[in-house]
Protein backbone atom coordinates (compact mmCIF):
# COMPACT_ATOMS: atom_id res chain seq x y z
CA UNK A 1 0.00 0.00 0.00
CA UNK A 2 3.00 2.30 0.72
CA UNK A 3 3.91 2.28 -3.22
CA UNK A 4 -0.34 2.79 -3.88
CA UNK A 5 0.19 5.88 -1.64
CA UNK A 6 3.21 7.08 -3.03
CA UNK A 7 2.26 6.76 -6.81
CA UNK A 8 -1.27 8.73 -6.37
CA UNK A 9 1.05 11.83 -5.11
CA UNK A 10 2.01 12.30 -8.84
CA UNK A 11 5.26 13.57 -9.94
CA UNK A 12 6.16 15.65 -7.23
CA UNK A 13 7.44 11.78 -6.10
CA UNK A 14 10.13 12.65 -8.70
CA UNK A 15 11.20 9.56 -10.64
CA UNK A 16 9.50 7.61 -7.89
CA UNK A 17 6.35 8.23 -10.55
CA UNK A 18 6.66 6.17 -13.08
CA UNK A 19 8.99 3.66 -11.54
CA UNK A 20 5.80 2.89 -9.06
CA UNK A 21 3.24 2.97 -11.61
CA UNK A 22 5.55 0.37 -13.65
CA UNK A 23 4.87 -2.28 -11.05
CA UNK A 24 2.68 -1.02 -8.19
CA UNK A 25 -1.02 -2.32 -8.95
CA UNK A 26 0.05 -5.66 -10.44
CA UNK A 27 2.24 -6.16 -7.23
CA UNK A 28 -1.32 -5.53 -5.43
CA UNK A 29 -2.89 -8.62 -7.31
CA UNK A 30 0.27 -10.52 -7.43
CA UNK A 31 -0.01 -10.49 -3.67
CA UNK A 32 -3.57 -11.87 -3.42
CA UNK A 33 -2.99 -14.31 -6.20
CA UNK A 34 -0.47 -15.86 -3.62
CA UNK A 35 -2.96 -15.63 -1.23
CA UNK A 36 -5.04 -18.11 -2.92
CA UNK A 37 -2.90 -20.58 -2.52
CA UNK A 38 -4.65 -21.02 0.83
CA UNK A 39 -7.99 -20.72 -0.60
CA UNK A 40 -9.87 -24.53 -0.72
CA UNK A 41 -13.34 -23.67 -0.86
CA UNK A 42 -15.96 -24.56 -3.86
CA UNK A 43 -17.24 -21.64 -6.53
CA UNK A 44 -20.22 -21.21 -4.17
CA UNK A 45 -18.41 -20.87 -0.78
CA UNK A 46 -15.79 -18.33 -2.61
CA UNK A 47 -18.52 -16.04 -3.53
CA UNK A 48 -20.19 -15.96 -0.01
CA UNK A 49 -16.75 -15.32 1.17
CA UNK A 50 -15.61 -12.65 -0.88
CA UNK A 51 -19.00 -11.21 -0.64
CA UNK A 52 -18.63 -10.83 3.03
CA UNK A 53 -15.13 -10.38 3.19
CA UNK A 54 -14.45 -7.39 -0.15
CA UNK A 55 -17.95 -6.25 -0.78
CA UNK A 56 -18.74 -4.83 2.65
CA UNK A 57 -15.73 -3.37 3.26
CA UNK A 58 -15.58 -2.05 -0.23
CA UNK A 59 -19.54 -0.37 -0.09
CA UNK A 60 -18.19 0.66 3.54
CA UNK A 61 -15.15 2.89 2.58
CA UNK A 62 -17.13 4.05 -0.22
CA UNK A 63 -19.65 5.23 1.21
CA UNK A 64 -17.56 7.03 3.83
CA UNK A 65 -15.85 8.59 1.21
CA UNK A 66 -19.15 9.73 -0.49
CA UNK A 67 -20.21 11.32 3.24
CA UNK A 68 -16.63 12.79 3.47
CA UNK A 69 -16.41 14.07 0.15
CA UNK A 70 -20.27 16.00 0.90
CA UNK A 71 -18.99 17.09 4.57
CA UNK A 72 -15.37 18.52 2.87
CA UNK A 73 -17.07 20.27 -0.08
CA UNK A 74 -20.15 21.52 2.28
CA UNK A 75 -22.97 20.62 -0.72
CA UNK A 76 -24.45 17.51 -1.49
CA UNK A 77 -24.75 18.04 -5.44
CA UNK A 78 -22.33 14.99 -6.11
CA UNK A 79 -23.94 12.51 -3.79
CA UNK A 80 -26.38 10.72 -6.12
CA UNK A 81 -23.79 11.06 -8.66
CA UNK A 82 -20.97 9.13 -6.76
CA UNK A 83 -23.85 6.76 -5.38
CA UNK A 84 -24.51 5.75 -9.19
CA UNK A 85 -21.35 5.63 -9.76
CA UNK A 86 -20.77 3.49 -6.61
CA UNK A 87 -23.36 1.01 -7.91
CA UNK A 88 -21.28 0.53 -11.54
CA UNK A 89 -18.73 -0.66 -9.04
CA UNK A 90 -16.71 2.48 -8.81
CA UNK A 91 -14.92 2.23 -12.20
CA UNK A 92 -11.43 3.00 -12.56
CA UNK A 93 -10.47 6.98 -12.83
CA UNK A 94 -14.14 7.85 -12.92
CA UNK A 95 -14.87 8.55 -9.14
CA UNK A 96 -13.04 11.46 -7.84
CA UNK A 97 -12.70 10.33 -4.05
CA UNK A 98 -11.73 6.80 -4.70
CA UNK A 99 -8.04 6.69 -4.13
CA UNK A 100 -7.07 3.15 -4.46
CA UNK A 101 -10.88 1.77 -3.57
CA UNK A 102 -11.21 0.31 -7.56
CA UNK A 103 -8.50 -1.86 -6.01
CA UNK A 104 -11.57 -3.86 -4.33
CA UNK A 105 -13.79 -4.01 -6.70
CA UNK A 106 -11.65 -4.97 -9.56
CA UNK A 107 -10.35 -7.87 -7.22
CA UNK A 108 -13.57 -9.19 -6.28
CA UNK A 109 -14.29 -9.39 -10.34
CA UNK A 110 -10.76 -11.17 -10.53
CA UNK A 111 -11.30 -13.54 -7.63
CA UNK A 112 -14.76 -14.77 -8.66
CA UNK A 113 -13.84 -15.30 -12.51
CA UNK A 114 -10.15 -17.37 -10.87
CA UNK A 115 -12.57 -19.58 -8.75
CA UNK A 116 -13.86 -20.41 -12.10
CA UNK A 117 -10.37 -21.13 -14.03
CA UNK A 118 -8.80 -23.17 -11.06
CA UNK A 119 -10.80 -25.49 -11.60
CA UNK A 120 -8.54 -26.47 -14.34
CA UNK A 121 -6.13 -28.05 -12.31
CA UNK A 122 -3.31 -27.66 -14.43
CA UNK A 123 -1.06 -24.22 -13.63
CA UNK A 124 0.17 -24.41 -17.20
CA UNK A 125 -3.63 -24.93 -18.40
CA UNK A 126 -4.70 -21.89 -16.01
CA UNK A 127 -2.01 -19.36 -17.05
CA UNK A 128 -2.84 -19.70 -20.87
CA UNK A 129 -6.02 -19.00 -20.01
CA UNK A 130 -5.41 -15.96 -18.08
CA UNK A 131 -2.93 -14.99 -20.71
CA UNK A 132 -5.71 -15.41 -23.46
CA UNK A 133 -7.82 -13.11 -20.90
CA UNK A 134 -4.93 -10.47 -20.73
CA UNK A 135 -4.53 -10.27 -24.55
CA UNK A 136 -8.02 -10.04 -25.22
CA UNK A 137 -8.13 -7.17 -23.09
CA UNK A 138 -5.13 -5.20 -24.90
CA UNK A 139 -6.57 -5.97 -28.28
CA UNK A 140 -10.52 -6.83 -28.39
CA UNK A 141 -11.40 -3.60 -26.04
CA UNK A 142 -11.73 -0.39 -27.47
CA UNK A 143 -10.20 1.37 -25.85
CA UNK A 144 -8.63 -1.26 -23.74
CA UNK A 145 -8.73 -0.75 -19.69
CA UNK A 146 -5.05 0.43 -19.63
CA UNK A 147 -6.21 3.72 -21.59
CA UNK A 148 -9.66 4.60 -20.52
CA UNK A 149 -11.09 1.96 -17.95
CA UNK A 150 -15.21 1.85 -18.76
CA UNK A 151 -16.47 -1.73 -18.38
CA UNK A 152 -18.95 -1.64 -15.03
CA UNK A 153 -17.01 -2.97 -11.67
CA UNK A 154 -13.55 -2.88 -13.18
CA UNK A 155 -14.50 -6.12 -15.67
CA UNK A 156 -11.99 -4.85 -18.24
CA UNK A 157 -9.83 -3.96 -15.91
CA UNK A 158 -10.02 -7.42 -14.33
CA UNK A 159 -9.49 -9.34 -17.28
CA UNK A 160 -6.20 -7.52 -17.53
CA UNK A 161 -4.93 -7.90 -14.14
CA UNK A 162 -5.75 -11.41 -13.86
CA UNK A 163 -2.66 -12.64 -15.29
CA UNK A 164 -0.50 -10.81 -12.54
CA UNK A 165 -3.53 -12.88 -10.12
CA UNK A 166 -2.25 -16.16 -11.79
CA UNK A 167 1.31 -15.59 -11.73
CA UNK A 168 1.05 -14.58 -8.01
CA UNK A 169 -0.98 -17.77 -7.55
CA UNK A 170 1.76 -20.07 -9.31
CA UNK A 171 5.23 -18.20 -8.05
CA UNK A 172 3.96 -18.36 -4.80
CA UNK A 173 5.52 -21.93 -3.38
CA UNK A 174 8.53 -21.69 -5.62
CA UNK A 175 9.40 -18.33 -4.82
CA UNK A 176 9.06 -18.98 -1.19
CA UNK A 177 11.33 -21.79 -1.06
CA UNK A 178 13.91 -19.83 -2.83
CA UNK A 179 13.87 -17.76 -0.03
CA UNK A 180 13.98 -20.13 2.60
CA UNK A 181 16.32 -22.32 1.06
CA UNK A 182 19.93 -22.84 2.97
CA UNK A 183 21.77 -24.63 0.28
CA UNK A 184 24.78 -22.51 -1.22
CA UNK A 185 23.71 -22.72 -4.94
CA UNK A 186 19.97 -22.23 -4.18
CA UNK A 187 21.38 -18.75 -2.38
CA UNK A 188 23.43 -17.83 -5.09
CA UNK A 189 21.05 -18.04 -7.36
CA UNK A 190 18.73 -16.34 -5.65
CA UNK A 191 21.42 -13.31 -5.01
CA UNK A 192 22.02 -13.22 -8.71
CA UNK A 193 18.11 -13.09 -9.19
CA UNK A 194 18.02 -10.23 -7.25
CA UNK A 195 21.27 -8.63 -8.27
CA UNK A 196 19.94 -8.11 -11.95
CA UNK A 197 16.20 -7.50 -10.59
CA UNK A 198 17.55 -4.56 -8.95
CA UNK A 199 19.71 -3.30 -11.99
CA UNK A 200 16.52 -3.56 -14.36
CA UNK A 201 13.94 -2.13 -12.13
CA UNK A 202 16.63 0.66 -11.16
CA UNK A 203 16.92 1.08 -14.67
CA UNK A 204 13.10 1.56 -14.88
CA UNK A 205 13.47 4.34 -11.71
CA UNK A 206 15.82 6.61 -13.87
CA UNK A 207 13.27 6.13 -16.90
CA UNK A 208 15.84 3.58 -18.76
CA UNK A 209 14.33 0.49 -20.11
CA UNK A 210 16.84 -2.05 -21.36
CA UNK A 211 14.46 -4.09 -23.15
CA UNK A 212 12.73 -1.12 -24.69
CA UNK A 213 14.15 -2.86 -28.00
CA UNK A 214 12.53 -5.63 -27.87
CA UNK A 215 9.63 -4.16 -26.84
CA UNK A 216 9.33 -1.85 -29.64
CA UNK A 217 9.33 -5.17 -32.50
CA UNK A 218 5.93 -5.87 -32.42
CA UNK A 219 2.61 -5.11 -30.88
CA UNK A 220 2.37 -8.39 -29.52
CA UNK A 221 5.80 -8.87 -28.00
CA UNK A 222 5.01 -5.07 -26.72
CA UNK A 223 1.61 -6.40 -24.46
CA UNK A 224 3.53 -9.54 -23.97
CA UNK A 225 6.61 -7.56 -22.02
CA UNK A 226 3.65 -5.22 -20.04
CA UNK A 227 3.24 -8.65 -18.31
CA UNK A 228 7.14 -9.23 -17.66
CA UNK A 229 8.43 -5.67 -17.35
CA UNK A 230 6.56 -4.99 -13.63
CA UNK A 231 8.17 -8.61 -12.23
CA UNK A 232 11.61 -8.00 -11.71
CA UNK A 233 10.06 -5.11 -9.71
CA UNK A 234 8.07 -7.43 -7.68
CA UNK A 235 10.41 -9.91 -7.21
CA UNK A 236 13.09 -7.05 -5.68
CA UNK A 237 10.04 -5.86 -3.41
CA UNK A 238 9.03 -9.44 -2.13
CA UNK A 239 13.07 -9.92 -1.62
CA UNK A 240 13.26 -6.81 0.37
CA UNK A 241 9.87 -7.28 2.44
CA UNK A 242 11.37 -11.11 3.15
CA UNK A 243 14.57 -9.89 4.33
CA UNK A 244 12.42 -7.22 6.42
CA UNK A 245 9.74 -9.68 7.80
CA UNK A 246 9.59 -9.60 11.88
CA UNK A 247 9.48 -5.79 11.75
CA UNK A 248 6.66 -5.17 13.63
CA UNK A 249 5.65 -1.83 12.38
CA UNK A 250 5.77 -3.58 8.84
CA UNK A 251 3.80 -6.34 9.60
CA UNK A 252 1.22 -4.34 11.20
CA UNK A 253 0.89 -2.21 7.89
CA UNK A 254 0.62 -5.69 5.97
CA UNK A 255 -2.47 -6.80 7.94
CA UNK A 256 -3.78 -3.53 7.38
CA UNK A 257 -3.91 -3.36 3.81
CA UNK A 258 -7.85 -3.70 3.52
CA UNK A 259 -7.89 -0.67 5.35
CA UNK A 260 -5.13 1.24 4.33
CA UNK A 261 -6.27 1.05 0.67
CA UNK A 262 -10.30 1.80 1.88
CA UNK A 263 -9.34 5.16 4.00
CA UNK A 264 -6.81 6.39 1.45
CA UNK A 265 -8.94 9.31 0.22
CA UNK A 266 -9.96 10.35 3.29
CA UNK A 267 -6.40 10.43 5.66
CA UNK A 268 -4.77 12.27 2.49
CA UNK A 269 -8.09 15.19 2.98
CA UNK A 270 -8.34 14.59 6.62
CA UNK A 271 -4.85 15.05 8.12
CA UNK A 272 -4.12 18.49 5.91
CA UNK A 273 -7.52 19.86 7.53
CA UNK A 274 -6.85 19.03 11.01
CA UNK A 275 -3.48 20.92 11.02
CA UNK A 276 -5.45 23.79 8.90
CA UNK A 277 -6.98 24.62 12.10
CA UNK A 278 -3.47 25.66 13.99
CA UNK A 279 -2.39 27.09 10.54
CA UNK A 280 -0.08 24.11 9.82
CA UNK A 281 -0.24 23.75 6.11
CA UNK A 282 1.59 20.51 4.34
CA UNK A 283 3.69 20.87 1.01
CA UNK A 284 5.01 17.84 -0.66
CA UNK A 285 8.25 19.07 -2.43
CA UNK A 286 10.68 16.18 -2.64
CA UNK A 287 10.87 12.79 -3.46
CA UNK A 288 12.10 12.11 0.75
CA UNK A 289 9.16 14.06 1.62
CA UNK A 290 6.90 12.21 -0.27
CA UNK A 291 8.14 8.91 1.08
CA UNK A 292 8.14 9.98 4.52
CA UNK A 293 4.71 11.72 4.59
CA UNK A 294 3.38 8.34 2.97
CA UNK A 295 4.30 6.38 5.47
CA UNK A 296 3.26 8.59 8.49
CA UNK A 297 0.02 8.21 6.40
CA UNK A 298 0.03 4.75 6.63
CA UNK A 299 0.94 4.50 10.34
CA UNK A 300 -2.28 6.88 11.31
CA UNK A 301 -4.52 4.85 9.27
CA UNK A 302 -3.58 1.67 11.17
CA UNK A 303 -3.36 3.80 14.72
CA UNK A 304 -6.13 5.83 14.45
CA UNK A 305 -8.65 5.27 11.95
CA UNK A 306 -8.64 1.31 11.58
CA UNK A 307 -9.20 -0.10 14.90
CA UNK A 308 -13.24 2.05 15.38
CA UNK A 309 -13.73 0.88 11.25
CA UNK A 310 -12.57 -2.77 11.84
CA UNK A 311 -15.13 -2.93 14.47
CA UNK A 312 -18.16 -1.90 12.42
CA UNK A 313 -17.14 -3.54 9.12
CA UNK A 314 -16.75 -7.09 11.21
CA UNK A 315 -20.06 -6.42 12.89
CA UNK A 316 -21.40 -5.82 9.44
CA UNK A 317 -19.36 -9.05 8.06
CA UNK A 318 -21.35 -10.85 10.96
CA UNK A 319 -24.83 -9.58 10.63
CA UNK A 320 -24.11 -10.70 6.20
CA UNK A 321 -22.73 -13.94 7.03
CA UNK A 322 -25.61 -14.87 9.75
CA UNK A 323 -28.06 -13.77 6.63
CA UNK A 324 -26.54 -15.75 4.36
CA UNK A 325 -26.64 -18.84 6.37
CA UNK A 326 -30.33 -18.76 7.45
CA UNK A 327 -31.45 -17.79 3.89
CA UNK A 328 -29.11 -21.61 2.61
CA UNK A 329 -31.14 -23.07 5.24
CA UNK A 330 -34.19 -22.23 4.11
CA UNK A 331 -34.06 -23.67 0.68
Amino acid sequence: MFFIYLGHYGVVTGNAYNWVFSFHVCLFFYLSGCLENFNHKTILENIQKKVINILIPFFFFAILGILYNAVLRNTNVYIHENLMLLLKGDIRNHINFGGGLWFLSCLFVIEILFSFIKKMNKKIIIFITCLILFMFSQFLISPPPTVQPSWYWNIDSALYYTIFYCIGFITYEPVLKLFRSKKSLVKWISNIALLLCFIYSFSLFWQNNLLSKIIGLNDIIGKMFEIITPLPSIFLVLRVSYFLSGVEILERLGRASLYLCGNEFIIKELVPQILGIFNISITISTTIQAYIYCFLLLCLVEKLLMPSEKLIIEKLQNETSSLVKMLLQCK
